[in-house]
C-alpha cells in the first residue's frame, strides 16, 4: 500500500514546486512554467522532440482538443477582453465615478460596502466565474472610494464563488455534481435514492463551504481580520487622503475621454453605468437560462435546463449587450471605442496569461495521475469506516490544491467514495460526500493555480499572489475547523 505511494513521489513534485516557487518568488507565471517543464519531463522522461511535442500539446489543447475547439476556454478569454473594454469605457467617460458617488450616499462605510459585496455575490450563485468577474466589476469602484483593500474584495469574491456554488443545486457546480452522483447511484443500484436528495443531504456536511461563507459574514460584521489583511485595509484607508492622479476613480476631468458631441450630463452618466451593469448582472443570467432552455430542446425541467447552460456564450452576449447600452447613452466616437478595446486587453492580458498557464499545468498534473494514486491509497488502506470522512476531506484537499481544480477532484473521488461506503457502511454516504466536496473546495480556494482564485484577483484588480497570501490564513482556519468536525464525528461514531 505505502510502497506504491512512495515510488510515485516524483509525480507530486510539479505542483509542490510550482506552489513553493510562487510563494517565495511572488511570480506565479514563472512558477507555473517551471511546474509545467518539470511535469512534462517526468511524464516523457527525456529531453527530445517528444518532450517538445508534449509541451506544446498542453498549450494547444487549451483551445483545440480532439479535433474540436474548446469553446468554454475561448469564450472566457473573449469575455475577459470585453469586460476589460467595458470597464475602461465606463471609467474614462466618468460614468463609473458618477455611479459610485451616488451609491456612496447609501453605502457610505467600509462595513456597509463589505456587506453589499457579500449580498450581491450570494445572489449571483449561478457560476463561480460569473460571480468573481461581474461582482468584482460592480464592487471595485465602491471599494476604492471607501478604503477597503482590493485584497479584501478578492477574498470576498473567492469565498462566495466556489463555496456558494457547491452548496446550491441550481448552479453550474450543483448540476455537475448531481450528474456524477446520479451515475454512481445507478452503478450501485440505489433505487430509492435521488441525486437531488443526496446532494442536499450531503451539503449539510460540507463543513468547509459553510464555514467559508460564515467567516465572510464574521469578517464583514466584526473587526476580525488576520494581520496582513488588516494592514492592507489600513493602507487603503490612509491612501484615501493622498490619492495619486493615476487612480482611475480620481482622474482629472481634462484627461477623461470625450464623446462625439460633448461630455454627457451627470444623470446620463449615472444611467449609462447603472443600466449597463444591471444588464451585465441580470441580463446575463437570463441569457444563461435561455441558452439552457434552447440547448436542452426546450425542456421546462429546471435541472435539465441548468445542465445545458452555455456559460461562455452567455457571458459574451452579456458583455456585448452592456457595451451596446453604454454606447447608446454615451455615443462614443470610433477612436474612443478603439482605445477602450486596447486598454481592455492590456488590463486583462496578465490574467489571461496566468489562466492559460494554470490550465496547462492542471492538464499536466491530471495526466500524471496524482488523483488515481491518492484514491488507490484510500481504497487499499483498510480504513476504519469512522475515519472515511476525515480521510477523503484531506485527500480531496491535497488533490485540489495540487491541481488547482475542484471539478477534476470530485470527478475522481466521488465514485471512490461511493465504492468505499458501499463496501463498509452506507450510512456514511452523506457525510463522506460532503467531506469530499468540502475538501475539493478547500484546495481550490487556497491554491495559487486555481482558476477561480485567478479570476477573483482579476475581478478585484489586485496582484494575484497578494490575494493568495492574504486569503490563505482564512482558508487554513476554516480547513482546520472543518477537519476537527470530521475528527469529532470519527470519535463519536
Amino acid at each position: 500500500m505505502y510502497a506504491k505511494l512512495l515510488t510515485s513521489w516524483p509525480i507530486f513534485l510539479p505542483p509542490f514546486l510550482t506552489i513553493a516557487l510562487a510563494m517565495i518568488s511572488k511570480r506565479p507565471g514563472f512558477s507555473i512554467i517551471c511546474g509545467i517543464f518539470l511535469g512534462v519531463f517526468i511524464k516523457v522522461g527525456v529531453l527530445d522532440h517528444q518532450y517538445v511535442f508534449e509541451f506544446v500539446k498542453y498549450f494547444r489543447e487549451i483551445f483545440y482538443k480532439d479535433n474540436t475547439l474548446v469553446a468554454n476556454n475561448i469564450s472566457l478569454f473573449i469575455f475577459l477582453w470585453l469586460l476589460g473594454s467595458y470597464t475602461s469605457l465606463l471609467d474614462k467617460s466618468g460614468a463609473l465615478g458618477t455611479m459610485t458617488g451616488r451609491l456612496m450616499k447609501f453605502i457610505n462605510t467600509p462595513r456597509k460596502c463589505e456587506m453589499a459585496i457579500i449580498v450581491i455575490a450570494l445572489i449571483v450563485f449561478i457560476d463561480d466565474y460569473f460571480n468573481s468577474l461581474i461582482v468584482g466589476a460592480i464592487a471595485l469602484p465602491m471599494v476604492q472610494k471607501l478604503g477597503v483593500s482590493r485584497e479584501k474584495l478578492a477574498y470576498y469574491l473567492d469565498s462566495t464563488a466556489g463555496p456558494a456554488c457547491i452548496l446550491i443545486p441550481f448552479s453550474s457546480w450543483g448540476v455537475t455534481i448531481m450528474a456524477i452522483i446520479e451515475r454512481n447511484l445507478q452503478k450501485h443500484n440505489l433505487i430509492g435514492l435521488f441525486s437531488f436528495e443526496v446532494f442536499i443531504k450531503s451539503a449539510a456536511y460540507n463543513f468547509y463551504a459553510i464555514g467559508a461563507l460564515v467567516l465572510t459574514l464574521v469578517v464583514a460584521f466584526t473587526t476580525f481580520d488576520f494581520p496582513l489583511m488588516r494592514a492592507l485595509d489600513k493602507k487603503s484607508q490612509d491612501s484615501l487622503k493622498t490619492k495619486s492622479p493615476e487612480d482611475p476613480l480620481h482622474v482629472d476631468q481634462s484627461h477623461q475621454l470625450r464623446v462625439k458631441r460633448n461630455v454627457p450630463e451627470e444623470r446620463n452618466l449615472f444611467f449609462a453605468a447603472t443600466t449597463s451593469l444591471s444588464f451585465l448582472l441580470v441580463g446575463t443570467i437570463i441569457i444563461m437560462l435561455l441558452s439552457g432552455y434552447i440547448l436542452s430542446n426546450y425542456q421546462t425541467n429546471l435541472m435539465k435546463l441548468l445542465n445545458h447552460i452555455d456559460v461562455g456564450i452567455s457571458l459574451i452576449l452579456g458583455a456585448v449587450g452592456s457595451l451596446a447600452l453604454v454606447s447608446v447613452y454615451l455615443n462614443p466616437s470610433v477612436p474612443v471605442i478603439k482605445n477602450s478595446f486596447v486598454e481592455g486587453y492590456k488590463s486583462m492580458a496578465p490574467a489571461m496569461k496566468i489562466l492559460m498557464l494554470a490550465w496547462a499545468l492542471s492538464s499536466v498534473i491530471q495526466d500524471l495521475n496524482i488523483g488515481h494514486v491518492l484514491s488507490d491509497f484510500l481504497i487499499e488502506s483498510g480504513l476504519n469506516p469512522a475515519f472515511i470522512p476525515l480521510s477523503v476531506f484531506i485527500v480531496a484537499g491535497i488533490l485540489s490544491f495540487s491541481s488547482g481544480t475542484s471539478w477534476a477532484t470530485f470527478s475522481i473521488l466521488v465514485p471512490i467514495v461511493f465504492d468505499l461506503v458501499m463496501a463498509t457502511n452506507q450510512n456514511l454516504l452523506y457525510i463522506s460526500l460532503g467531506a469530499t466536496l468540502g475538501g475539493a473546495v478547500m484546495g481550490d480556494h487556497s491554491s495559487p493555480i486555481s482558476d477561480t482564485s485567478i479570476l477573483s484577483s482579476t475581478g478585484a484588480k489586485c496582484d494575484h499572489m497578494s490575494h493568495v497570501v492574504t486569503q490563505l490564513p482564512y482558508c487554513v482556519l476554516v480547513g482546520v475547523l472543518s477537519g476537527g468536525g470530521y475528527l469529532m464525528f470519527s470519535y463519536f461514531y
